[in-house]
């Protein structure tokens, strides 16, 4: 029996439970520089802001145990998805260097 792709990423369900435990005042300051001085090479800018869970009311279904969101901003200009994804994933290079630091992308 074979399934259209469509029908099976529609059903399709992933859920990411992280630890709980919180950034570090050190490491939340050194994140955040890290993500206001970075550039990507296709000179798209694209702003990024760290959020607090409960001051900002954020939530997801598929995304348990976090107390901080990494949301970017950019401007819908050619390559603008490029270098969104670029950016971003220069963004998780702090990820692997703690294990605690878990970021969620909300696009605007």
């Amino acid at each position: 029996m074979t399934y259209p792709a469509k029908e099976i990423i529609k059903k399709r369900k992933s859920v990411r439970t992280f630890d709980g435990r919180s950034l570090s005042s050190e490491h939340l300051k050194l994140l955040e520089q890290h993500i206001n001085s970075q550039s990507n090479p296709f000179g798209v800018p694209v702003a990024f802001r760290l959020l607090d869970t409960k001051e900002h009311e954020l939530s997801s279904p598929v995304i348990l145990g976090e107390e901080k969101y990494l949301a970017a901003k950019v401007k819908r200009v050619p390559r603008y998805e490029i270098a969104l994804g670029y950016s971003f994933e220069e963004a998780c290079c702090m990820r692997c260097r703690w294990v605690s630091v878990r970021l969620c992308l909300r696009l605007h």
